[in-house]
């Protein structure tokens, strides 16, 4: 399973699996957050083209700045506040997404494993600004 590396601009880092990554940004933006985009990485990427600012996926350096990074983990606080069972559910329609094979049992359905590394993202996000790279 692949993971994300978060490093915020103090140092402080955080690692996230990518369906807590994807989770994230989906109730993010659901409870508010629009992206306002990141900032290409220093350096080369791998991609040979124009840096598409929308990217929060390919974890390749970019960087998530302040004002993103604060109304990301405003709105993901938000969402996880208003919404006890918003985890499992959204889980449970990622595993349906990837998985076609899926039991009909979600694969994140006990006592809902996502919202603690959630709630230390919104946390880690409301601290400052980020650059996204693989774990």
């Amino acid at each position: 399973m692949s993971s994300y590396g978060l490093t915020r601009d103090d140092g402080e880092q955080l690692l996230l699996t990518a369906p807590a990554w994807e989770a994230a940004l989906e109730i993010a933006f659901h409870h508010g957050w629009r992206p306002a985009g990141t900032s290409a990485p220093l350096g080369p990427t791998s991609r040979g083209t124009p840096w598409d600012t929308h990217d929060y996926f390919t974890h390749q350096r970019q960087h998530v700045r302040l004002s993103d990074a604060l109304a990301l983990g405003q709105a993901l606080a938000r969402g996880l506040d208003r919404d006890p069972d918003i985890c499992t559910r959204v889980a449970a329609r990622m595993s349906d997404r990837r998985d076609t094979r899926a039991t009909g049992a979600p694969a994140l359905a006990t006592k809902d494993p996502m919202r603690r590394p959630l709630q230390r993202l919104a946390d880690f996000a409301q601290s400052g600004g980020f650059t996204i790279h693989s774990a």
